[in-house]
């Protein structure tokens, strides 16, 4: 597995292979769409930073982007996920701080609130539950959380597995200080009422 990831990362250096994503064309442009009104923002879970890119691209020039993910070393202390990340959100020349702890360990070290989030970690029932709690009060009234892999889509049936599908839909859908307002594909979008 190293051995490939080394392989994807000199492709990508050489513009031979783009960076990977787990998001459709109109899960991007949504995302985009609620980026670019956005000064504060949040993405939790990076992978090759497409999404990051994404994000940057679209939000303000005066906008900050916090991108969390761990990016755990491999076994000679490199992660070329982290490497890929790094130089495909460079592309943006935006305000993107990357910060490289676990979701509940980023949110003690980040004291700042959001206008847009990007929910798309550890998918699990206990990963879901981390970030719903540690983040969810961090979004402004008005504010936008997006999660991924909450929806079934006709390309993607195996959501319906994730701890995340069903942790959003028996407990965030439905929370009284948010609306569902968007969706697209396997992403679900909430606006914060109060």
């Amino acid at each position: 597995m190293t051995g490939g990831a080394a392989f994807h990362w000199l492709l990508y250096s050489l513009s031979m292979q783009a960076a990977n994503t787990q998001t459709s064309d109109a899960e991007r442009e949504m995302i985009a769409n609620y980026a670019k009104t956005s000064q504060s923002l949040l993405e939790i879970g990076v992978f090759e930073g497409v999404t990051t890119r994404v994000i940057a691209e679209s939000m303000p020039a005066t906008a900050e982007l916090f991108a969390v993910d761990p990016f755990f070393r491999g076994r000679f202390g490199i992660n070329w996920t982290r490497q890929i990340a790094r130089a495909e959100v460079a592309k943006a020349r935006k305000s993107v701080h990357f910060v490289e702890l676990l979701s509940e360990q980023a949110a003690q070290a980040i004291g700042a609130g959001f206008d847009f989030m990007f929910i798309d970690a550890d998918h699990s029932l206990e990963g879901i539950k981390i970030d719903w709690n540690v983040w969810s009060a961090r979004c402004h009234i008005g504010g936008i959380m997006a999660f991924h892999d909450t929806r079934v889509a006709c390309h993607a049936t195996h959501v319906a597995e994730f701890g995340s599908f069903h942790f959003y839909n028996e407990v965030i859908r439905s929370h009284p200080d948010f609306e569902e307002i968007d969706f697209v594909d396997t992403i679900s979008v909430i606006r914060r009422v109060r």
